[in-house]
């Protein structure tokens, strides 16, 4: 029962409307606590993370210095990341990283064994790259912008009809070993 309450509350949220008007490719639609807010419960429906993650869900927030957006988001995601008690029923710890290479960042992923990794906007340059480098580690990768889940990562976030809409890549989810409950799929855009 707490499951389907769980996930009306993310149906609900990324259903309700919460911003008008349309906003650049590598600017986030959708607010940054909500974004949190819905990365956390869709980290309750990915049927391997409490496998992957030890007994401590490890996230990792990748800005790049010199993009003010960037810097400002990595701060306001870790904010809203301590008013999260748990996610996925288990203890997290969360850090930001300057962008490194993208081979730099899976080795951090699976040396630390990351199980989410948030993508700031400011980094759609290397959003392909990163998904590439990251394909066979099992983390999930959320991205800021509808674009950075088009072109890698395997959630991003989006304005449709002025609401906010999770979408789900499909493919990067496969390659990073995420498997999200049909309950996700059923209220996402789906990447195929």
């Amino acid at each position: 029962m707490a499951r389907r309450h769980a996930i009306a509350l993310l149906g609900g949220a990324v259903l309700a409307g919460l911003l008008p008007g349309s906003v650049n490719a590598d600017t986030a639609a959708v607010p940054f606590g909500l974004q949190v807010d819905l990365f956390a419960k869709v980290a309750d429906y990915d049927k391997t993370l409490p496998g992957r993650s030890q007994g401590l869900v490890r996230v990792v927030v990748v800005v790049r210095s010199g993009v003010p957006e960037s810097v400002a988001a990595g701060a306001r995601v870790l904010n809203a990341l301590s008013s999260v008690p748990r996610i996925s029923g288990l203890p997290h710890e969360d850090s930001v990283v300057e962008l490194p290479t993208p081979e730099a960042l899976a080795d951090l992923c699976r040396s630390r064994s990351i199980g989410i990794l948030y993508l700031s906007p400011g980094l759609l340059d290397a959003d392909e790259a990163i998904a590439k480098a990251l394909s066979g580690v099992p983390v999930l990768t959320v991205s800021s912008t509808a674009d950075g889940a088009r072109r890698g990562a395997a959630l991003g976030f989006d304005l449709v009809g002025g609401k906010p809409k999770l979408l789900v890549n499909l493919p990067v989810c496969t390659a990073q070993g995420i498997r999200l409950s049909s309950d996700v799929l059923k209220i996402a855009t789906v990447i195929p």
